[in-house]
């Protein structure tokens, strides 16, 4: 099942605090990390639209497998 675009925002977070240990990570964090504005950010977690192309693109230099971040 597909997450919603909030939890995956969540999780990004909790990928990049392993970078930065005990620093608060923002959503202004997450939209540095995925290259797309603050706004855009606010914006696709109020309508739960997927940047996936972003989020892929964030998984392959973090080493992840996108699909831990996209499915429950």
């Amino acid at each position: 099942m597909l997450r919603k675009c909030s939890e995956i925002i969540e999780l990004i977070k909790d990928q990049i605090s392993l970078r930065y240990g005990d620093r608060k990570i923002y959503d202004l964090d997450v939209a540095i990390e995925l290259n797309i504005t603050y706004s855009n950010i606010a914006t696709m977690k109020s309508r739960n639209k997927i940047p996936y192309k972003e989020i892929c693109e964030f998984a392959l230099i973090e080493r992840i497998n996108p699909n831990t971040l996209l499915y429950k």
